[in-house]
């Protein structure tokens, strides 16, 4: 086998896997009904949380409410896997199997994402955030109805193939207009960082006064040395012609 050979190999099983990974997206869910109804809601969810929330990224609110569905999605997959399998639906166990390992992947992944956001983990923004996990959700419920078959082609383009739907994502984001929502986030956000940096220069500001104050032991006008009865008395000694001194 000649090094062209091998290359053209590769090129059309990377091409088939990409055939493979656009199918998943565009036409699986078109070819049940049942996981249709469920998609709707996932892509919806992601269209407007996407783009009139997290368009310039995710809070950590945002993020623990899409670790919620994400649950609340690996929940629904195992209901629907043993209503598939009780109803008679032929399935091997090694397919069982690899169905369960999904739901039980995105059952974690969603309560990961719960728990780094109450811990205020940094990580949360990154996996957290509505687009990563519809593209789990998209990716892989066709796999639960049966409708897309698990295998190590669908792996590698859901691997190497989310950068293209990340960043296809990232340019539509970055030439649609604003919203008037993520406007006023934004004008929120930079009115409280101008309250918080004028607080932190009064604090500043104040500081060297207030340590000024309570390092002095007596107020500066005070007449130390005629109030004190020691000095007094020093006074009075060296004052008197009676006393030797010597």
């Amino acid at each position: 086998m000649t090094f062209w050979t091998a290359l053209g190999i590769i090129a059309l099983y990377l091409w088939d896997t990409f055939r493979l990974w656009l199918h998943t997206i565009f036409v699986a869910p078109w070819q049940n009904f049942d996981m249709l109804w469920v998609l709707l809601a996932i892509y919806l969810g992601w269209i407007f949380a996407d783009f009139f929330q997290e368009k310039r990224g995710t809070s950590l609110g945002n993020a623990i409410s899409n670790g919620v569905v994400a649950l609340w999605a690996g929940i629904d997959w195992i209901r629907a896997i043993f209503r598939a399998y009780s109803a008679g639906l032929k399935i091997t166990p090694t397919e069982l199997a690899g169905k369960l390992v999904l739901a039980a992947f995105v059952l974690f992944y969603g309560l990961m994402i719960i728990y780094y956001g109450i811990k205020a983990k940094p990580l949360t923004k990154y996996i957290g955030r509505i687009r990563e996990v519809t593209y789990v959700l998209i990716i892989f419920t066709p796999v639960i109805y049966s409708v897309t078959l698990l295998d190590f082609r669908l792996l590698l383009g859901t691997i190497i193939f989310f950068p293209i739907f990340y960043y296809f994502v990232e340019l539509l984001d970055h030439f649609i207009p604003d919203p008037q929502s993520i406007k006023e986030d934004l004008k929120l956000v930079t009115s409280q960082n101008l309250n918080s940096d004028a607080a932190h220069k009064a604090a500043s500001s104040q500081q060297p006064n207030a340590r000024r104050d309570y390092t002095h032991f007596a107020p500066p006008n005070s007449q130390l040395p005629n109030n004190n009865p020691l000095l007094k008395n020093n006074q009075y000694m060296n004052n008197n012609p009676y006393i030797n001194r010597h």
